[in-house]
């Protein structure tokens, strides 16, 4: 058998989300995002330079693992993870570019989210020093829905 515990303490925290452009929902060319085409972008709304936990920050992760090898020849195993949600934040849309008027992270985070894995194999042996395994792998099997986020957009419509 073999068993284990992983925990991640990590903070992203600045005014810059990096290449892939967090802010904007990623983008897939690097160094084509807006973080500074306006005056405003790099400020709260008080003046304040931008500032909190970047939407891509995970705070906690946690894996918790473990499998079972039977002598018969049959593999059992488990995977639960725990992570705690992104941080939310108010967001405006201005001249087609976003501002954040109370920084990053002001309306919270969303909720954990939990969900486990299984794993069962069978190895087949022959000829004294060959095997075949099968085996079979189920994702999510908690069926676990989770929020990925939320759109707290103020637009001007007109």
């Amino acid at each position: 058998w073999q068993g284990g515990i992983n925990y991640t303490l990590s903070r992203v925290q600045g005014n810059y989300g990096g290449l892939a452009s967090s802010d904007e929902a990623g983008r897939v060319s690097p160094n084509v995002e807006r973080y500074f085409d306006y005056w405003f972008m790099p400020y709260k709304a008080n003046g304040e330079e931008l500032g909190g936990p970047l939407p891509h920050d995970r705070t906690h992760y946690i894996k918790a693992y473990g499998s079972y090898v039977f002598p018969f020849g049959l593999t059992v195993g488990m995977t639960a993870y725990a992570r705690s949600g992104y941080p939310l934040s108010t967001r405006i849309n201005l001249c087609n570019a976003y501002m954040w008027p109370n920084g990053y992270g002001d309306l919270g985070r969303l909720p954990w989210n939990i969900w486990a894995d299984v794993y069962v194999e069978y190895t087949l042996r022959f000829a004294g020093k060959y095997g075949v395994g099968i085996n079979l792998q189920v994702n999510n099997i908690t069926n676990t829905k989770s929020i990925t986020g939320k759109v707290f957009d103020l637009n001007r419509v007109g």
